[in-house]
């Protein structure tokens, strides 16, 4: 997510959290995964089963 925050006034410098004054922006595949999805989602699984059991 991008712009959860912004400057109003450069002069002072101080930041505010954007509920609304301005557009957000939410980024997908910016960082190359870690794990493929589909383990992720098996591991998941697998920890659903634990905690049920």
């Amino acid at each position: 997510m991008l712009q959860k925050t912004y400057v109003p006034d450069t002069l002072t410098g101080k930041q505010r959290y954007n509920n609304g004054q301005m557009a957000k922006y939410y980024v997908e595949n910016t960082h190359p995964e870690i794990i493929t999805k589909t383990m992720f989602n098996k591991a998941n699984r697998l920890s659903y089963r634990h905690k049920v059991e």
